[in-house]
């Protein structure tokens, strides 16, 4: 060892301060110490478990930069016999080494080992130059136009550099901890040579092509077109300096674009071109090429990229030294500088995979599964390059197998019949049991269907035929479940509509479903004629004789409409049915059950709200919705409940009314939350308000008949929304936008397949073709971004569109901005959903609006233009920023300073609803 420090400066330098700061100084050659710990005495098993825990110990150990040395070596002896064994540990600081000075002490120290061994004398070459001679012509470099240029070209290629968005098991910490681990596998041994041959072949090296790999495997985890990783290159394109011990490492930015969908072959040219000119200027330091870009700082990660990629092709061998044999320790240090690193190294058995990564971020599972995807895309990129990346399969065969079969096994028998026949057999039995109540109303399970019978037949009378639309216009009353099921004893479909929803948005609908014919509503008046008996002996209140099938439409649902005009939803009895049938198996709904219906009929949870508790032969109270339930109310009510739906927000609600009355409510089985994204801290709440009962998350857009996904909640640690497992004859997949499966933990869109697919879109055969597939049993491609757990579990992510959720409600933003630019001031409008604070999503537009006395004239035509202007001064300057609550505050007196502006007070109403 002192021979290495000897000829190696940089081993025997340190760094004290002079004015403030640091510089180097060289020591003269000195023998290091080399102290010996004797493990022998310990039992052998305990051996060399301790070696590992003490060069751990070392590897964490600080060094004194200013005093030195910065090097360190301790000599473990762990036992004596026939083949005595020692570990020796060697510390070397980064300020003076790096991967190739390690490789280059490693080869120093065997033959040096060899000739002493041996009996011989031995001496190192000393080099041309030492690490000062480079540090010194390395400065010069710098200052001159070279660093100019430098910046320039990497001002150039990294302008607008995006993050990369890896899907995490956990939040990111405040700031950057670097806990870490590693995972090591073994790629098969035929890559290897695939690899060199498609280089050759490409006039690239195989890093380019392993690097091409990683990047598409980036690419299809992220989604992103745009991938940024960094890889360390050694630096030392000088022939004087191969020799030398010392920190040359930089690291390069290397960014590659994935737009166009590119086959292999093409993004491994792009892949290339881009290596290439990032090794033509790799000799400016990364840190000043941070320093010179100023990129926005973020505690949470590292600048510029949070990747780490590189390729090992002079790995450390085992080396025989005649009678001693040396080969490295692997010792895991428990850190991560980045959130993931990808070490490939040659070996002599093919290539082997070390990835290192940050524990704060990620699960073990999570980082051995993408090692494995990259492993299957990698295999089919080299034996097919002119593949598109896009189609190059991740999945191998368990979890082919596994997503097709074992997660999406949900083939059941469910009871047969359309819901009204299920419900006829119910009423049957318990034909005096009260069926649904509102307020002081309540029906009994045979008057309700004999009401139904009465409705059924005067529709029939009017022209309803099987799948005829009967729209439905009626406020809150028991008469709703009348109405419902009396439409679907006529062989019609309803199609409910909110009376509060204005006049035009009624008659667009309207239009929509009846294609410009003559509609068919049922409001309270019809609904009063065709149950009054009274001079009509003739209409009978026993079921009409009406052929009801599975394809038969049940239902027309409208959702807001991307274009501006409200869609409606061809739901059919038969995935109705299974929805229903399916949920009063699982969830094991019985004539006990009693449940409060809070959803408004207009919307399709409504039906689950409603029908589960009257197919189970239990109840069904309806609440009065406007202007918003009353929640005191209804937590008065829940002693009496055995289930229990509502949305997050109005659960939220619910959770704070029942803490201010005492803390908790027992007795409830069930308590199902959904419609939107649930906050597991919601679900925490709610296991704790309602001890014993079972806590349960529904998922399902409208297009999958109200729920096609649900969760029961066993606790609430969950980072991020979960959705679940699909129900009985449900298929759930997860796909690219390319429409490919993607493996678990990576996200994709739902599609949803099997029997709780709608037929699609009444009237919209072009908006059915966008958004349903056929192929196969059909698919629905929902607009919803997920991801599987290692469980199977679907997680949550947000939505691929501009689509919001509000209070439960799905609400396109086009059709608010199609709205909003129908008005005459409104010259273009934006709209999106903002949760400025957790669980309060509101909507929220942003409008350019034509010139302000414009707008101003229809209001106060006495205010010149003048007066505007200094209206609009003293708007930005008092009440710009001003919150809703300081306008409504009467200190606030608007009408004190507007005077000057009018002539006149303003009033302060007035005021407030321009501001």
């Amino acid at each position: 060892f002192a021979e290495i420090v000897r000829v190696q400066e940089a081993l025997r330098t340190r760094f004290p301060e002079a004015g403030g700061r640091p510089v180097q100084v060289v020591e003269p050659p000195l023998p290091l110490p080399l102290p010996a710990v004797d493990l022998s005495g310990l039992p052998s098993e305990r051996r060399l478990p301790e070696a590992e825990r003490l060069a751990l110990a070392e590897s964490r150990h600080p060094f004194d930069l200013a005093r030195g040395p910065l090097i360190r070596l301790t000599l473990l002896r762990l036992g004596e016999g026939g083949e005595e064994s020692r570990v020796l540990l060697a510390s070397l600081h980064h300020i003076v080494s790096d991967a190739w000075s390690v490789a280059i002490f490693y080869r120093s120290l065997t033959r040096l080992y060899a000739a002493f061994a041996a009996g011989q004398a031995a001496r190192l070459e000393e080099p041309p130059v030492q690490y000062a001679d480079f540090a010194v012509w390395q400065r010069r470099w710098l200052e001159g136009e070279a660093r100019e240029r430098e910046v320039a070209y990497w001002g150039r290629q990294l302008a607008g550099l995006p993050v990369l968005e890896l899907l995490t098991d956990r939040p990111r910490p405040l700031t950057q901890r670097f806990h870490g681990a590693a995972l090591q596998l073994r790629l098969p041994a035929t890559l290897s040579a695939a690899v060199q041959a498609l280089a050759r072949s490409r006039y690239a090296s195989p890093f380019m092509l392993l690097l091409a790999g990683f990047q598409a495997l980036l690419h299809r985890y992220t989604g992103q077109d745009d991938i940024v990783v960094g890889s360390p290159v050694a630096n030392r394109q000088r022939g004087e300096i191969e020799g030398l011990i010392g920190f040359f490492v930089n690291t390069l930015v290397l960014r590659t674009g994935l737009s166009g969908e590119p086959s292999f072959g093409e993004l491994a040219r792009r892949v290339r071109e881009t290596a290439l000119e990032a090794y033509a200027h790799q000799s400016l330091p990364f840190e000043m090429l941070v320093e010179a870009l100023e990129p926005e700082r973020d505690l949470t990660r590292q600048p510029l990229f949070q990747v780490m990629f590189q390729l090992q092709n002079v790995p450390l061998p085992e080396v025989d030294l005649g009678g001693a044999r040396l080969e490295p320790l692997e010792v895991e240090s428990g850190t991560a500088p980045f959130d993931l690193g990808v070490d490939l190294i040659e070996t002599g058995e093919g290539l082997a995979l070390v990835a290192r990564y940050s524990t704060d971020l990620f699960d073990g599972t999570t980082i051995r599964r993408l090692v494995e995807h990259y492993g299957v895309l990698l295999a089919a990129a080299l034996a097919d390059p002119e593949r598109p990346v896009g189609e190059i399969p991740l999945l191998g065969e368990a979890e082919t197998h596994q997503l097709a079969r074992e997660w999406n096994d949900t083939a059941t028998v469910v009871a047969a019949g359309p819901v009204h026949r299920l419900f006829e057999r119910r009423a049957a039995e318990v034909p005096s049991a009260v069926a649904v109540a509102f307020a002081d109303e309540k029906l009994s399970y045979g008057e309700l269907d004999r009401r139904a019978n009465l409705l059924a037949h005067h529709l029939i009378a009017l022209g309803v035929r099987p799948g005829s639309p009967v729209a439905l216009l009626l406020e809150r009353s028991v008469e709703i479940a009348v109405a419902m099921l009396g439409v679907w004893k006529a062989g019609g479909a309803f199609v409910p509509l909110d009376p509060e929803s204005p006049r035009p948005r009624l008659e667009r609908m309207l239009e929509e479903v009846f294609a410009g014919g003559a509609p068919l509503v049922v409001d309270p008046d019809r609904l009063a004629l065709a149950l009054e008996r009274d001079g009509r002996p003739e209409v009978p209140d026993v079921l009409p004789d009406v052929a009801v099938g599975p394809g038969s439409p049940a239902y027309l649902i409208f959702t807001s409409g991307t274009t501006g005009h409200p869609k409606a939803v061809r739901v059919d009895h038969g995935s109705l049915a299974n929805v229903l049938s399916v949920s009063q198996r699982d969830l094991a709904w019985d004539s006990r059950d009693r449940m409060p219906v809070l959803a408004a009929y207009s919307f399709d949870i409504f039906l689950f709200e409603l029908w589960n508790p009257l197919l189970a032969g239990g109840r069904a109270d309806l609440f009065a919705l406007r202007p918003m339930p009353d929640v005191r109310r209804l937590v008065v009510a829940l002693p009496a409940m055995t289930r229990l739906h509502a949305v997050p927000s109005l659960m939220r609600g619910i959770v704070e009314e029942i803490r201010g009355q005492g803390g908790r409510i027992g007795g409830l089985r069930t308590v199902f939350v959904g419609g939107e994204a649930v906050p597991p801290d919601l679900l925490a709440d709610l296991l704790e308000v309602f001890p014993g009962a079972e806590v349960r998350v529904l998922y399902g857009p409208t297009e999958g008949t109200i729920i096609c996904a649900s969760h029961e909640v066993e606790d609430a640690r969950a980072w991020r929304p979960l959705i679940g497992r699909p129900l009985g004859n449900t298929l759930l997949e997860l796909r690219d936008r390319r429409g490919q499966r993607v493996p678990p933990g990576v996200a994709g869109e739902i599609w949803i397949g099997g029997a709780a697919v709608s037929r699609g879109y009444w009237n919209r055969p072009e908006l059915t073709s966008e958004r349903f597939s056929r192929e196969d049993s059909g698919w629905y491609r929902t607009g919803d971004l997920a991801r599987y757990r290692a469980d199977g579990v679907l997680e949550y992510l947000g939505r691929a569109d501009e689509q919001v959720k509000v209070r439960g409600f799905r609400i396109e933003p086009g059709e608010v901005e199609a709205a909003l630019r129908d008005h005459p001031a409104v010259r273009e409008a934006v709209v999106v959903g903002r949760e400025d604070e957790p669980g309060q999503r509101r909507l929220v537009a942003y409008l350019t609006c034509e010139p302000e006395a414009a707008v101003l004239d229809e209001g106060l035509p006495e205010l010149e233009s003048e007066q505007v202007e200094r209206w609009r001064t003293v708007y930005d300057t008092d009440v710009f920023g001003r919150s809703a609550a300081e306008l409504e505050d009467p200190a606030f007196n608007v009408s004190g300073w507007n005077s000057s502006l009018t002539g006149e007070p303003i009033p302060a109403e007035a005021m407030r609803e321009w501001v």
